[in-house]
């Protein structure tokens, strides 16, 4: 066990995601489906065990990852799956790509950065594929090929990156010679274009669009939340104090911010909205990543919001297969624990006080304010308000709708369970912020 406790913290939650990931799969077919949920939530916790025993600065994102690891298993459905019986893979699949992201998130090498990349990008497109109907194949192969084309563009820029250096560390320092310094920095923009595309950065975000539309519930939330923290944990320590890549971030997070906005605005299903927002929270944390080293604990307070936002919202729609019209919403069989999780997740993902998404917004824009100029913050903030007109749409109809259901379905132990969690982490956000700030430092 000694080579174990020599691991990095980050390492050690990869190895143990891995080996039960692999138990899960090596058991598939006998483990019952509370069996395999029961399994999945065990490694999770069994993974934060020694970042919380031996903190280090990697601590609280690690357990960010680790908490929208436990949210997705929990939201992993059977009949959300073309075969139900693919629900133990399911699983699996998230511990893996979960154990990639872990090694996103302390990565100081660019080949390990690249193999974590690949296990988290080819989970999220199996995801997607083994989900119900034709739509989920075409996400999850429009998804493999956008993932093709940033992993290649990562090699590309890795190899420039070595060319330049002579090292596959991340933080190398140039070698003398004509060019050279030229080639490292075309080389670490194609870095910076490959990860973001977890973040649903544009150009690349069509890939995330259609996993977030179609895909099973579980899937989606690994799309939209623990791809997100591996990537942006990843950028923070590439871009570093690199002032061209801030402001190449900036402006790729600004334009993000506007073009998933009006996208939102234009969608008459609530996956259309999830799926566009998507993209725009990623613009606001690629906003906040541009802002250095010195905006890491925004970054992280950002992120844990984002998760128990997100995990609200995708945990009051779990179950439900069809392309929920913003119309129809009102006449929809959820219940009042559903329809108070949809709102409480959409008002934070709106950056809506009393909910600790406003806190989460304003501070990475005084952040921009500081680093990225007057413009660009400004153009975000207007991004933020019109994105509260989309989120807030479907909101009278919840709140309307909710007297008149007498036929609601009842949520699974799992949903009730990741309502539960989602909720403590949104109200401990929201009342004592300073607390996940300084843990977060």
């Amino acid at each position: 066990m000694s080579w174990f406790l020599e691991l990095e913290r980050s390492l050690q939650a990869t190895a143990i995601l891995g080996v039960l990931a692999t138990l899960v799969l090596v058991g598939a077919a006998k483990w019952s489906a509370s069996a395999t949920t029961l399994l999945g939530l065990v490694a999770t916790v069994l993974a934060a065990v020694p970042a919380v025993c031996m903190p280090t600065s990697a601590t609280f994102p690690l357990l960010v990852l680790l908490a929208a690891t436990l949210l997705c298993v929990l939201l992993v459905r059977g009949d959300e799956l073309a075969d139900a019986r693919h629900r133990a893979e399911t699983v699996a699949l998230i511990l893996f790509g979960s154990a990639g992201a872990c090694v996103l998130v302390t990565a100081d090498n660019l080949l390990s950065l690249l193999i974590g990349f690949e296990s988290m990008s080819l989970s999220v497109a199996v995801l997607s594929g083994i989900g119900r109907g034709p739509r989920a194949l075409e996400a999850a192969f429009r998804f493999f090929v956008l993932g093709a084309i940033a992993a290649s563009m990562m090699i590309y820029g890795i190899g420039l990156h070595a060319y330049a250096t002579g090292s596959f560390q991340i933080g190398a320092t140039v070698v003398t010679g004509e060019g050279l310094s030229t080639l490292h920095t075309i080389g670490h923009l194609l870095l910076l274009l490959g990860i973001a595309f977890e973040l649903a950065i544009v150009p690349l975000q069509f890939g995330a669009l259609g996993v977030c539309q179609a895909g099973p519930i579980g899937g989606v939330a690994f799309a939209m939340t623990v791809s997100k923290v591996g990537a942006a944990f990843a950028l923070q320590r590439l871009v570093g104090g690199d002032r061209l890549l801030q402001d190449v971030l900036v402006a790729l997070a600004v334009t993000t911010i506007v073009w998933g906005t009006f996208g939102a605005l234009a969608q008459r299903t609530l996956r259309g909205l999830l799926a566009n927002s998507a993209v725009a929270q990623g613009g606001f944390v690629a906003l906040a990543v541009a802002c250095g080293a010195s905006a890491h604990s925004t970054t992280c307070f950002y992120l844990a919001v984002y998760v128990a936002a997100a995990a609200l919202v995708l945990a009051a729609i779990s179950g439900d297969r069809d392309d929920m019209e913003l119309t129809a919403i009102r006449t929809r069989p959820f219940g009042v624990m559903r329809r108070l999780a949809l709102v409480v997740g959409l008002m934070s993902l709106a950056g809506l006080p009393p909910t600790p998404g406003f806190l989460a917004k304003f501070l990475v824009l005084a952040r921009s304010w500081e680093t990225a100029g007057v413009t660009w913050t400004v153009v975000a903030a207007l991004g933020g308000v019109f994105g509260a007109l989309y989120y807030m749409r479907p909101v009278p109809d919840l709140l309307a709708g909710g007297a008149s259901i007498t036929n609601a379905s009842r949520p699974t132990m799992g949903v009730r369970l990741a309502i539960a969690l989602a909720v403590v982490v949104t109200t401990v956000c929201a009342v004592a912020p300073h607390l996940a700030m300084r843990l977060a430092a």
